[in-house]
């Protein structure tokens, strides 16, 4: 074989390898795109808006559906033995997630589901995590005055008179951090102060910045590390 033709050879197997080492970091390159590109379809503003207005009747507004609990899959909905703070914060403890730090509680009825929709908008942002912030607590739900049962009637005043709900400004929002030493730091607020209307969420595009705020400032009052064990329970072998 001529010198020649070795020389081409050898910078045709060069080329080859060039491609496929580009191809190869380029693929892995295009990976974390890909995960955000499905990340933002699931939650965010835009699957916020998209899954609110999916309830939504365009052409008779008044034959809008409410947001059902039975179709979220982020939202644990309160029942007879899941409805009290202490309830909520003892099921938030036992399966809060590394990043969470307390309990969201909405309260709604669905009564404006053909109107300002308060209570639709309010359950979507928190499904679809309208602000990510939202991702930083478990969030449970009750819809009280929707069960034709008598029997649920004592439950829904038992929810109203915990939560503190008041029909008119929409959904009910509580929020709840816990600490490290069994308190509790706790913040109220409704859907309409919170401008979780169809119409603010229109404008905006599903962007709720006055939620967002609201979360952010809870957040601040997170205990950051857990606490070491008092010395004095802990003999010198170390053992408690």
């Amino acid at each position: 074989m001529s010198i020649a033709k070795s020389c081409r050879i050898g910078i045709l197997i060069q080329i080859v390898a060039y491609q496929v080492m580009t191809y190869s970091i380029h693929a892995f390159a295009q990976e974390p795109s890909d995960v955000e590109t499905i990340e933002s379809v699931l939650e965010g503003p835009s699957a916020a808006f998209a899954f609110e207005k999916s309830f939504r009747d365009p052409d008779l507004y008044r034959n809008s559906k409410p947001v059902r609990l039975d179709q979220c899959e982020n939202i644990t909905a309160l029942t007879t033995d899941l409805w009290s703070k202490k309830d909520v914060l003892t099921d938030f403890k036992q399966y809060r997630t590394e990043d969470q730090v307390g309990a969201i509680v909405i309260v709604k009825t669905e009564y404006c589901c053909d109107g300002s929709r308060l209570c639709a908008v309010t359950t979507a942002c928190m499904e679809k995590k309208s602000t990510p912030l939202v991702g930083r607590f478990r969030v449970y739900a009750g819809w009280i005055k929707n069960n034709p049962d008598r029997a649920w009637s004592q439950w829904d005043d038992n929810v109203i008179r915990e939560y503190e709900f008041i029909q008119g400004p929409g959904a009910r929002v509580v929020v709840m951090v816990p600490t490290w030493d069994g308190k509790m730091y706790q913040w109220h607020s409704t859907a309409t102060r919170l401008d979780l209307s169809a119409s603010d969420f229109d404008r905006h595009q599903g962007e709720t910045p006055k939620l967002e705020a609201f979360l952010e400032e809870a957040v601040k009052y997170a205990p950051t590390t857990k606490p070491d064990p008092d010395p004095e329970t802990i003999d010198s072998d170390g053992d408690e």
